[in-house]
Protein backbone atom coordinates (compact mmCIF):
# COMPACT_ATOMS: atom_id res chain seq x y z
CA UNK A 1 0.00 0.00 0.00
CA UNK A 2 1.17 3.54 -0.72
CA UNK A 3 2.81 5.40 2.18
CA UNK A 4 0.06 8.07 2.27
CA UNK A 5 -2.65 5.42 2.41
CA UNK A 6 -0.78 3.63 5.21
CA UNK A 7 -0.56 6.95 7.08
CA UNK A 8 -4.32 7.51 6.64
CA UNK A 9 -5.00 4.00 7.90
CA UNK A 10 -2.80 4.79 10.92
CA UNK A 11 -4.92 7.90 11.63
CA UNK A 12 -8.05 5.72 11.74
CA UNK A 13 -6.34 3.12 13.92
CA UNK A 14 -5.19 5.84 16.33
CA UNK A 15 -8.74 7.17 16.51
CA UNK A 16 -10.02 3.67 17.26
CA UNK A 17 -7.41 3.27 20.00
CA UNK A 18 -8.21 6.67 21.51
CA UNK A 19 -11.93 5.91 21.42
CA UNK A 20 -11.41 2.59 23.16
CA UNK A 21 -9.33 4.37 25.81
CA UNK A 22 -12.33 6.64 26.47
CA UNK A 23 -10.49 9.77 25.35
CA UNK A 24 -12.76 11.95 23.20
CA UNK A 25 -10.21 14.78 22.97
CA UNK A 26 -7.49 12.45 21.70
CA UNK A 27 -9.97 10.84 19.27
CA UNK A 28 -10.74 14.29 17.88
CA UNK A 29 -7.08 14.96 17.02
CA UNK A 30 -7.79 12.86 13.92
CA UNK A 31 -10.10 15.64 12.71
CA UNK A 32 -8.95 18.93 11.20
CA UNK A 33 -9.27 21.74 13.76
CA UNK A 34 -11.14 23.87 11.24
CA UNK A 35 -14.48 25.58 10.78
CA UNK A 36 -14.68 23.60 7.52
CA UNK A 37 -14.78 20.22 9.29
CA UNK A 38 -18.20 18.57 8.95
CA UNK A 39 -19.89 15.57 10.57
CA UNK A 40 -23.08 14.13 9.09
CA UNK A 41 -25.13 11.49 10.87
CA UNK A 42 -28.82 10.78 10.45
CA UNK A 43 -30.53 14.10 9.77
CA UNK A 44 -27.94 16.16 11.67
CA UNK A 45 -25.00 18.10 10.25
CA UNK A 46 -22.37 19.52 12.59
CA UNK A 47 -20.15 22.20 11.07
CA UNK A 48 -16.81 23.16 12.57
CA UNK A 49 -14.37 21.29 14.79
CA UNK A 50 -15.75 22.88 17.97
CA UNK A 51 -19.33 21.80 17.16
CA UNK A 52 -18.23 18.23 16.40
CA UNK A 53 -16.19 18.03 19.60
CA UNK A 54 -19.06 19.46 21.64
CA UNK A 55 -21.48 16.88 20.22
CA UNK A 56 -19.08 14.04 21.01
CA UNK A 57 -18.51 15.33 24.56
CA UNK A 58 -22.26 15.56 25.15
CA UNK A 59 -23.13 12.12 23.77
CA UNK A 60 -20.06 10.30 25.10
CA UNK A 61 -19.41 11.78 28.54
CA UNK A 62 -17.65 8.69 29.90
CA UNK A 63 -15.54 5.75 28.80
CA UNK A 64 -18.49 3.46 29.56
CA UNK A 65 -20.75 5.40 27.17
CA UNK A 66 -18.07 5.24 24.46
CA UNK A 67 -17.67 1.48 24.69
CA UNK A 68 -15.47 -0.47 22.31
CA UNK A 69 -15.09 0.62 18.67
CA UNK A 70 -14.01 -1.60 15.80
CA UNK A 71 -13.69 -1.06 12.06
CA UNK A 72 -14.02 -3.53 9.20
CA UNK A 73 -14.03 -3.50 5.41
CA UNK A 74 -11.94 -0.31 5.40
CA UNK A 75 -11.07 0.83 1.88
CA UNK A 76 -8.80 3.78 1.14
CA UNK A 77 -8.78 5.53 -2.21
CA UNK A 78 -6.55 8.40 -3.24
CA UNK A 79 -8.55 11.18 -4.90
CA UNK A 80 -5.55 13.51 -5.34
CA UNK A 81 -2.09 14.02 -3.87
CA UNK A 82 -3.66 15.63 -0.79
CA UNK A 83 -7.10 13.98 -0.54
CA UNK A 84 -8.04 10.40 0.43
CA UNK A 85 -11.49 8.84 0.74
CA UNK A 86 -11.92 6.18 3.43
CA UNK A 87 -15.01 3.98 3.58
CA UNK A 88 -15.88 1.09 5.84
CA UNK A 89 -18.02 -0.36 8.57
CA UNK A 90 -17.98 0.41 12.28
CA UNK A 91 -19.29 -1.33 15.35
CA UNK A 92 -19.55 0.05 18.88
CA UNK A 93 -20.46 -2.09 21.87
CA UNK A 94 -21.28 -0.12 25.03
CA UNK A 95 -23.16 -1.18 28.15
CA UNK A 96 -24.41 -4.37 26.51
CA UNK A 97 -25.83 -2.52 23.51
CA UNK A 98 -24.33 -2.33 20.06
CA UNK A 99 -24.46 0.07 17.15
CA UNK A 100 -23.22 -0.74 13.68
CA UNK A 101 -23.10 1.12 10.42
CA UNK A 102 -21.16 2.57 7.55
CA UNK A 103 -18.84 5.53 7.30
CA UNK A 104 -17.16 7.60 4.64
CA UNK A 105 -14.37 9.97 5.58
CA UNK A 106 -12.52 12.56 3.54
CA UNK A 107 -8.96 13.04 4.79
CA UNK A 108 -6.82 15.95 3.64
CA UNK A 109 -3.07 16.31 4.03
CA UNK A 110 -2.08 19.66 5.49
CA UNK A 111 0.58 21.13 7.75
CA UNK A 112 -0.57 18.88 10.61
CA UNK A 113 -0.52 15.72 8.52
CA UNK A 114 -3.58 13.76 7.37
CA UNK A 115 -6.82 14.86 9.07
CA UNK A 116 -10.51 14.10 8.61
CA UNK A 117 -12.36 17.10 7.17
CA UNK A 118 -15.66 15.34 6.43
CA UNK A 119 -17.26 12.42 8.24
CA UNK A 120 -20.53 10.86 7.10
CA UNK A 121 -21.55 8.09 9.48
CA UNK A 122 -24.75 6.10 9.11
CA UNK A 123 -26.02 3.62 11.69
CA UNK A 124 -27.77 0.57 10.28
Amino acid sequence: MEPDLETCRAVLEQQRSDWNAGDVEAFMTGYAASEETTFVSGSAVKRGYAAVLSAYRLKYASKASMGELSFSDVQLRRLSTTVVLATGRFAVVASGESATGLFSLVLVRGDGGWKVVHDHTHST
